[in-house]
């Protein structure tokens, strides 16, 4: 599982790059998966779906 830390995305799941936020590493399928989130923020238009990742005290704006 690859890991990610103190970093702030942006991802509206279109294929749009933000200059204020990183776009979540997702698969061809547009899924984002293995992941281990640690102290990242998630903004609140983030429509990637995750699959097999963990979050660690991160900010995320809707329910796991």
């Amino acid at each position: 599982m690859r890991t990610i830390e103190n970093t702030y995305f942006k991802d509206y799941g279109d294929g749009h790059t933000f200059m204020s936020g990183r776009s979540i590493p997702k698969d061809a399928d547009g899924v984002c998966r293995n992941i281990h989130f640690i102290a990242c923020d998630f903004h609140p238009g983030c429509k990637v779906p995750f699959e097999n990742c963990e979050f660690t005290r991160c900010i995320m704006p809707w329910p796991l």
